[in-house]
């Protein structure tokens, strides 16, 4: 049989595998290693350049190890699927892609039941006749936004999904302009501006999905952040890369004498407050509207020095919150101590609370808005030793102010958290552990 003739056929043969047997290609025709993940990349609909440019993609992935990457340029399911579990399933469809009622039924179950979904690009346009389909992916994509390139806020450096991409990073082409979000979706990246979703997760009964709204031409399918986002996507989707387990000691800082000041669970240890706080998903979560004045969450035991280690963030990006140190109280309910600013305009600031003075140490101009990420999560290091607080915002020395004989009693006490009089907001901790020093 001529080449020529067996070229013409693949995609025949293709259109008519079933999904096990296209798993099947996915392996390859010899064994693969032992743990590596197979995923299989769906560009139907896609013209040949692009399918080109995707099996490029497919390949650099597979590069990076710990996946195997093939792309299936059709996808047709029996009546009877029979879907590999341990597959992840990365979609990049073209926008006028369709799927048989069977093929449905099948990505439905496969996701359900404990198999990946990666969505990237256009997948997030496409089958718009499917409303299960939206509600599967956690959002949907109305197509590019000019011509790029997509700069991008992580606001969740810690997940997995986000490792090694940083607090800021750039995609060759355009965003997506996403036009619907489910609330259950947790955005992990988002456009600098305007403020769109790029990246997000959504748990599907027992799979787990994620949604990348950009990918669009062939510079971002080249490009260096796009494959380690999206190498990240699958290895998360498929379970090779776990949630990252928060209010748990490090076995080093378990060694270093650091312990939890938050279990993660409930309110014990912040017995005074807790009027407007509660415990969400293993964050510590106070909210207010309009309180006639500042109301503050009082932790249990006093701390001289320390080092405290903590994130915050404020979801919607607005807010006035703080977390203050050698706490001690004032008789209209409010408190005096050293407040760390957790506010736009105020990242990494100290602050003299319940006092006259005011700002203490400036840490937002030149410093905290250079790190900060308002909408999303800050991880924040306080430490009071030596009559010296320090204030480090996202790896960044932001403040330091030494106190002096003018400030005010006591040199140690209780850790408290701020909600802000006067406004609507909510505060998010989690990850809060603390390490005395003055043992």
């Amino acid at each position: 049989m001529s080449e020529r003739r067996i070229k013409t056929m693949v995609p025949r043969v293709i259109r008519f595998l079933t999904v096990a047997a296209l798993l099947t290609l996915a392996t390859g025709c010899g064994p693969k290693p032992p743990g590596l993940l197979r995923a299989l990349l769906i560009a139907s609909g896609q013209d040949p350049d692009r399918q080109a440019a995707l099996a490029h993609l497919a390949d650099r992935l597979t590069e990076r190890g710990e996946v195997a990457v093939e792309v299936a340029r059709d996808f047709s399911v029996p009546e009877q699927p029979n879907l590999a579990r341990g597959c992840v399933l990365v979609f990049c469809p073209g926008p006028q892609a369709e799927l048989s009622p069977a093929a449905r039924q099948a990505m439905l179950q496969h996701v359900r039941s404990g198999g990946g979904l990666v969505a990237m690009s256009d997948a997030l346009s496409a089958f718009r006749g499917w409303p299960e389909w939206a509600e599967l992916v956690g959002g949907m994509a109305a197509g590019p936004d000019g011509s790029g390139p997509c700069e991008c806020v992580t606001l969740d450096t810690g997940h997995a999904v986000m490792l090694g991409m940083g607090g800021h990073f750039e995609i060759p082409g355009p965003p997506g302009v996403v036009e619907h979000l489910d609330p259950a979706a947790v955005v992990l990246a988002r456009r600098v501006q305007p403020a769109q979703p790029q990246v997000w997760i959504k748990a599907a009964g027992e799979g787990r999905v994620v949604a990348v709204a950009f990918g669009r031409n062939q510079r971002a399918l080249d490009d260096e952040w796009f494959i380690t986002l999206l190498h990240n996507a699958i290895r998360w989707a498929g379970r090779q890369l776990p949630d990252t387990c928060h209010n748990v000691l490090t076995p080093a800082e378990r060694q270093e004498g650091y312990e939890m000041l938050f279990n993660g669970k409930d309110l014990s240890g912040w017995p005074e407050g807790t009027a407007h706080w509660t415990v969400e998903h293993g964050e510590l979560v106070g909210r207010a509207d309009q309180l006639p004045a500042d109301s503050f969450l009082i932790g249990a035991r006093p701390y001289g020095d320390f080092i405290l280690r903590f994130s915050v963030r404020l979801p919607d990006g607005q807010g006035n919150s703080g977390l203050i140190v050698h706490s001690g109280r004032l008789p209209d309910g409010a408190v005096l101590g050293f407040a760390v600013d957790i506010a736009p305009g105020r990242y990494g600031t100290i602050y003299e609370e319940g006092g006259q003075r005011g700002v203490l140490a400036e840490g937002w101009k030149g410093k905290g808005e250079t790190v900060a990420i308002l909408d999303g999560w800050n991880d924040v290091e306080v430490r009071a030793a030596g009559g010296k607080i320090t204030v480090i915002l996202n790896g960044l020395t932001t403040a330091e102010y030494t106190v002096t004989a003018s400030d005010p009693e006591p040199a140690r006490g209780p850790i408290a958290l701020e909600l802000h009089r006067d406004m609507h907001m909510e505060v998010r901790f989690r990850d809060m552990r603390i390490k005395r020093l003055d043992q």
